[in-house]
């Protein structure tokens, strides 16, 4: 015998949302997600976003609030609608106003994140939420 046994099997990982309209942002925390083990599929922008929320399953949503064709308070919203409460939603925001942060829990997002921050933050906390299997 060769010494494998069969195929082997690979646990599915966290198909992850990412919709942030910076480019070398969003290829950062791609990398990183990816990295730990997460399938990112990503987004540009608003519009986009939502149509990839209204036509895909995710386990994690993570969305910049100002995004461009549609907000990311927007985009929380939708996945409130169609996914309910238990869909992990993390939005990313240059701002720190109170309100924007309040805002974010009325609509039901799980965590606000404050850039610039690093993107281990963003991992630590998507493992909280999602964790990829290891």
């Amino acid at each position: 015998m060769s010494g494998t046994e069969g195929p082997i099997s690979i646990e599915p990982s966290v198909r992850a949302l990412l919709a942030e309209d910076d480019p070398t942002l969003a290829d950062a925390l791609a990398t990183a997600l990816r990295a730990h083990g997460y399938e990112v599929t990503v987004a540009a922008d608003g519009a986009d976003a939502l149509a990839k929320v209204r036509a895909e399953e995710f386990q994690l949503v993570v969305v910049e609030m100002l995004l461009p064709n549609a907000s990311g308070f927007m985009v929380a919203q939708e996945v409130r609608v169609l996914r309910g409460p238990m869909l992990p939603v993390i939005m990313l925001s240059g701002s720190s106003a109170v309100e924007h942060r309040q805002y974010a829990d009325l609509l039901g997002v799980t965590r606000f994140l404050t850039k610039p921050f690093d993107p281990v933050i963003l991992v630590a906390v998507a493992d909280l939420l999602a964790p990829p299997p290891r």
